[in-house]
């Protein structure tokens, strides 16, 4: 739980950082209020998170999604039986 919890606030903090700089962007009119124009820069802006950190979080947290379902069938399966 405590390691998900550190890769979500990895992916957050990334997350954050990225809105603040497309958002000082708009605010001084470097770019325009435009979805479209925004999503295709959200790629290219430069975060404060290493990619390969990003990854990482993103993939612990599938694994343990993935873990807690395999448990969750386990535990029903079990429950089911007696």
């Amino acid at each position: 739980m405590l390691l998900c919890t550190a890769a979500f606030t990895v992916l957050m903090f990334e997350a954050f950082a990225k809105a603040n700089v497309l958002a000082e962007k708009i605010v001084y009119g470097e770019i325009p209020y435009d979805i479209n124009v925004i999503r295709k820069l959200i790629p290219s802006t430069l975060g404060v998170v290493p990619e390969n950190c990003l990854l990482a979080a993103t993939a612990l947290i599938f694994a343990v999604w993935f873990v807690s379902c395999v448990d969750a069938y386990r535990i029903g399966r079990s429950n089911g039986d007696s």
